[in-house]
This record gives C-alpha cells, sequence and structure tokens, in this order.
C-alpha cells in the first residue's frame, strides 16, 4: 500500500481498503486448514499494526505549540485505538489456534514472537513460571 499521509481522504481510503482485505481474508477462514487460519489471522493483525505504526510515526505538523503538538498526539493515539485493539484480538487468535494446533515451527515462532512482543507481561508470566508458549 501506498505511503500513508495524515489527510482525512487518506486515512479513509485505507480504511476502506482494510475492510475490504479483511472481508476477502474472512473466507479464508473458513477453511479447514489451521495453518491458514493462523496465517491469515496473523497478517490480518499486521496489517493493523502497520496501520497504526504508520499513523504514529507521522511527523507532527510544524509550526504548532505545545498545546497543540498534544492535542494532534492525543488525536492521533484515538484513532489509533481501534485498529490496536483489533489487531490484539486478532493476535491472540492466531496466537492461540497456532498453540492449540500443529502449525509447524516457522509459522508459530512468527505468531508467537509477535504476540509475546505485544503482550510483554504473558511472555514475563511464561518466563516467570519456566514453561514455553505451545
Amino acid at each position: 500500500m501506498a505511503k500513508l499521509k495524515i489527510q482525512k481522504q487518506s486515512i479513509d481510503k485505507r480504511v476502506k481498503l482494510m475492510g475490504e482485505l479483511e472481508a476477502n481474508a474472512n473466507k479464508l477462514l473458513n477453511m479447514p486448514s489451521v495453518l491458514v487460519r493462523v496465517s491469515v489471522l496473523n497478517e490480518l493483525a499486521s496489517m493493523y499494526d502497520d496501520f497504526s505504526s504508520e499513523l504514529k510515526a507521522q511527523a507532527v505538523p510544524e509550526g504548532v505549540g505545545q498545546i497543540e503538538r498534544e492535542a494532534y498526539m492525543k488525536s492521533i493515539s484515538e484513532i489509533t485505538l481501534p485498529f490496536e485493539t483489533k489487531r490484539s484480538e486478532l493476535r491472540k487468535k492466531a496466537f492461540d489456534l497456532a498453540s492449540d494446533n500443529a502449525v509447524g515451527d516457522e509459522v508459530f515462532e512468527l505468531v508467537s514472537n509477535a504476540y509475546l512482543t505485544e503482550n510483554p507481561d504473558v511472555a514475563k508470566d511464561l518466563r516467570r513460571r519456566g514453561s514455553r508458549p505451545r
């Protein structure tokens, strides 16, 4: 996808494309292959993560004061929150499905690394208990 711009039209276009992609990907979630389902869920989670990260990486407009800067950052956080929530839900589904099924080490590593990076409390708990996900 093209580089994101902080313009309502650009954001709306990206959100629409992501919605279309998710609708098409949801068809794959009906397949019997756990590997396909885990991969699709993980990729959808990454899509939402990328979108949120791109929004947060945008430079604050030049020439704004501290109050406007804080308002801008708050707005970006409010915009990204639903996408981060969606990412977390999808990544957890992918992680749980991968943990409960044989999806192969490579796919499991990919999913679990992303999940545990996004959920450091879970990773810390697993280390404390001396257990590995699976």
